[in-house]
């Protein structure tokens, strides 16, 4: 199957008039950065070697693409170098388009930001607070991530996972992180969610969605949503994790979805949807406005993540941006609206640090505009201070390490972890591996980053809960002997 509908004759012929506006192709273009800029931003890439997976940047001015550039190849094997055209998987920066449907949605009247999650997904737990749909466009829901229920239920990225399995995930949990509103904290699981709204609402997939609502209305013949895992796609750069010569292929090929994430997409493409933002032919002003409204919390603080943006400053001037990570791939997309320049970098590897880069390109395109940051007296001694300070006493285990072995599952997460006391410590057993837990105090112990804080009653415990950052709450309870 050659793209869905990307590359059909009849989306050729719907888009030929957008395209014939659009900005020109790089190829040969006349670049409006002037060239002791452009130096500088490929002395910012100077890293990438010719032949390793690299970026493709591109920097926006006034609608037209003032630069671009590709540093470093897309695919390993052939040897292709990456271009402006090239197409990368974008991560998180995809929240922002799921964020779109949803706010097209509600312009219509179709569903309202504000219904109940459950007037939509009736099989999410009735929780004690309700949770709406623009909870979960804030990453205010308290709604448990399931990347994270991933990880804590050893469920490899590599699996077939769908829209469909995921939602399944996620309505199985029985309690929340937090009150909905009380918090933020970034969840995937919101996003997800969202794409499984905009299909019972519309009954059309969130890619079909956006392909006839934004994708083709706005030209951008290149973007799409990774749902099919034998998909050909045209120009698309492969995803690698690894470094110095020593490179292998993290591409994440069967995550087949959409909502938190997987918008394939150019710098080229991106350009199109960039200049929507200032001239808005997709939902016209009562989508900007949607887009760029922050959340507030119940405590009346209005944080700054909006609809699938974050929306705020840099340097003393405004800013809407948004990253991506997700399996080798990185992305940035900045957007500083008013001296009208986007800053863009799509990389292929993930050891690009690109909130830091992007940031470097802002400082050399907009230099004349920013400010330089006041540093907050007493900085690093302050900090230093704090971290003398919040050094603690490590308690002792309250039992002996035999009384908290045992098998204990998790009904929310249909897991069982085996718990076993070995070699003076405890151990987790799970799908045939074996992993050490490392004593933090008391009762609290921990393995890559998860803690497990057991309840203890008489010589033995009988459950222990767990703290995984996006995943809070989820007990594991002791089987029967």
């Amino acid at each position: 199957m050659i793209g869905s509908r990307s590359w059909t004759l009849g989306r050729a012929v719907g888009t030929v008039m957008l395209l014939l506006m659009a900005p020109l192709p790089v190829h040969g273009q006349r670049w409006t950065l002037d060239e002791t800029m452009r130096a500088q931003i490929d002395e910012t890439f100077s890293f990438i070697g010719r032949d390793a997976p690299g970026c493709a940047v591109g920097v926006v001015q006034d609608g037209q693409l003032a630069y671009a550039k590709g540093y470093g190849l897309a695919n390993l094997d052939w040897g292709i170098p990456i271009t402006a055209s090239t197409v990368f998987d974008i991560g998180s920066v995809s929240k922002q388009f799921t964020a779109a449907a949803l706010a097209l949605l509600d312009i219509e009247g179709v569903l309202s930001l504000d219904d109940l999650v459950q007037e939509w997904i009736p099989e999410l737990p009735a929780y004690e607070k309700p949770v709406t749909i623009r909870h979960l466009l804030n990453h205010t829901s308290g709604v448990r991530d399931y990347l994270t229920l991933m990880r804590l239920a050893n469920i490899d990225y590599a699996n077939v996972f769908d829209e469909f399995d995921g939602v399944e995930m996620i309505t199985r949990q029985q309690a929340l992180n937090f009150d909905p509103g009380s918090e933020y904290l970034y969840s995937n699981s919101g996003y997800l969610l969202l794409a499984n709204i905009v299909r019972r609402a519309t009954g059309q997939s969130l890619r079909e969605f956006l392909e006839e609502r934004v994708f083709d209305p706005l030209g951008m013949a290149h973007t799409s949503i990774w749902d099919l895992n034998t998909e050909i796609v045209p120009e698309r750069a492969m995803g690698y994790s690894g470094g110095d010569g020593d490179w292998r292929i993290n591409h994440a090929w069967n995550f087949q979805m959409g909502g938190d994430g997987q918008v394939i997409t150019s710098v080229e493409d991106l350009v199109r949807w960039d200049a929507n933002f200032y001239d808005p032919t997709v939902g016209r002003q009562p989508f900007l406005d949607r887009m760029h409204t922050r959340g507030i919390l119940n405590s009346g603080d209005t944080i700054r993540y909006a609809l699938g943006l974050n929306v705020g400053e840099y340097k003393g001037v405004r800013r809407v941006q948004h990253g991506g990570s997700w399996a080798g791939f990185r992305a940035q997309l900045a957007r500083y609206p008013d001296q009208h320049t986007t800053v863009v970098v799509l990389c292929n590897r993930s050891d690009a640090n690109l909130g830091g880069r992007a940031n470097l390109i802002a400082d050399i395109v907009l230099a004349d505009e920013l400010e330089e940051p006041v540093a907050e007296a007493g900085g690093a001694e302050a900090e230093a201070g704090r971290s003398s300070d919040a050094e603690q006493t490590v308690e002792p285990p309250s039992l002996p390490m035999e009384g908290y072995a045992g098998r204990y599952r998790s009904s929310e997460i249909d897991v069982v972890y085996d718990i076993r006391a070995e070699d003076g410590g405890l151990s987790r057993h799970l799908d045939g591996e074996s992993a050490p837990l490392t004593h933090v105090s008391g009762d609290v112990f921990a393995i890559g980053g998860i803690r497990l804080t057991f309840h203890t009653d008489g010589d033995s415990a009988d459950s222990f809960a767990v703290d995984a950052g996006r995943v809070t709450g989820i007990v594991f309870e002791r089987e029967s002997m």
